[in-house]
């Protein structure tokens, strides 16, 4: 469709709310079943091994199934794969009446619950690109403002429906996939393949880092990130149930202020723009590692709401920048290679960081190390980027003019 000549272009509206949606239905899941679980007696590194669990899956899965969204259309891949989660949750809840194994079986679940969520999460960033380009920064803005909202929802939701149990938490968690199921309507089809394309489509995610190193300094930054944000919510989780004796609807509420200060950050990312991806990431890690000196709930509360805020910025200034760089019929998968490299680094950090748990480590020296790690990382990063000739990134075929460079 064209009006005069200027082409009609898809903005992409839904694809904000139908992520928000994803999100209020994580936020409260992962607020929820651990409070659960450690109600039911658990260790207090089970946040963080379910947390860890979760991204582990997420990094296989990015690496192998990302591609795949670039050749079909966004809203059938999204509706597939939530359909897919609401049937492992079911599955899940059920083996859990029946083995009564409810930590196992959680982690089981939330391994396998990665496969449809790298796809969805890969496919809203490949829809995005599908989009009108002149619109992708605000898109982008919407999509994180939508999100961090849901978390101001999702946290209250899951402190209340924590008290209820296990089986009441995996129940609402089916029904909210479900929901998203039925919610995920449109057409954001992949670019018709072309055969002057046909080389550069070769070699994937992999050919475009090779020849794309605009890419490697965001992956590096978001990767360096966190390497501190792996920990910092779910410990402080458990901190404020376990440290502060909260009840799960005041740590909902507690987590729910970090959503409020988010969405703030995001609309502000969405308009101001920018291109510098040093400033935010060097102030995140560094309140990062402030969490962790936290003496009390309101003020852990108010220190993580600061370091997500500004993890949230650089979310945004990143995503958008990556959106910009990369070849636009690789989109999905070079997203998809991006965030399961930057989760990997939360995937290990949680895994380790539930070990010294186990092992009696106080848990703000853990946040504070943790946070100091991205902070060296972050330093280190700046340090050696100045030293390595400058190298501007590459446009893709979708962009105007316009150029530019939380977890990610």
């Amino acid at each position: 469709m064209s009006n005069g000549n200027r082409p009609i272009l898809p903005s992409g509206r839904r694809l904000a709310p139908l992520l928000g949606l994803v999100t209020f239905g994580d936020e409260a899941f992962s607020v929820s079943l651990p409070i659960a679980l450690l109600a039911l007696g658990a260790s207090p590194a089970a946040p963080v091994l379910i947390h860890g669990s979760l991204y582990a899956s997420l990094v296989v899965a990015g690496l192998v199934v990302g591609g795949l969204v670039d050749r079909m259309e966004t809203f059938h891949v999204v509706r597939r794969s939530l359909a897919a989660s609401a049937l492992i949750v079911i599955t899940g809840s059920g083996l859990i009446a029946l083995t009564g194994q409810a930590l196992t079986v959680s982690v089981a679940m939330v391994l396998a619950l990665g496969i449809p969520g790298a796809l969805v999460a890969a496919a809203i960033d490949a829809g995005a690109g599908r989009t009108d380009p002149s619109r992708v920064t605000r898109l982008y803005g919407s999509i994180e403002s939508i999100r961090t909202g849901a978390t101001i929802a999702g946290p209250l939701l899951g402190g209340f429906v924590a008290g209820a149990g296990v089986r009441v938490v995996l129940s609402v968690y089916a029904a909210l996939f479900a929901l998203g199921a039925l919610f995920a309507r449109g057409a954001l089809p992949p670019e018709p393949r072309r055969p002057e394309h046909d080389q550069e489509r070769l070699g994937g995610a992999l050919a475009e880092f090779r020849t794309n190193p605009s890419l490697v300094g965001g992956v590096a930054l978001s990767s360096s990130l966190n390497i501190g944000l792996a920990v910092m919510v779910p410990l402080s989780l458990s901190r404020l149930k376990l440290d502060y004796g909260l009840t799960a609807p005041s740590v909902g509420l507690c987590l729910a202020l970090v959503g409020v200060i988010s969405v703030v950050a995001a609309q502000a990312a969405g308009r101001i723009g920018g291109h510098t991806l040093a400033l935010p990431a060097a102030t995140t890690a560094i309140l990062v590692a402030l969490v962790g000196t936290a003496d009390s709930a309101a003020t852990l509360s108010l220190l993580v709401a600061a370091a997500s805020a500004a993890a949230i910025f650089f979310n945004v200034r990143w995503r958008t920048y990556r959106q910009r760089v990369t070849t636009a019929w690789r989109l999905g998968a070079v997203s998809s290679w991006c965030r399961s490299i930057a989760y990997s680094w939360i995937a290990l950090v949680s895994f380790i960081a539930s070990w010294f748990v186990e092992q009696g480590v106080d848990l703000p020296h853990l946040q504070s190390g943790a946070g100091l790690a991205s902070v060296a990382a972050v330093l280190a990063y700046l340090l050696w980027s100045r030293t390595r000739p400058k190298v501007e990134g590459r446009a893709p075929a979708n962009t105007d003019a316009e150029s530019g460079p939380l977890h990610s």
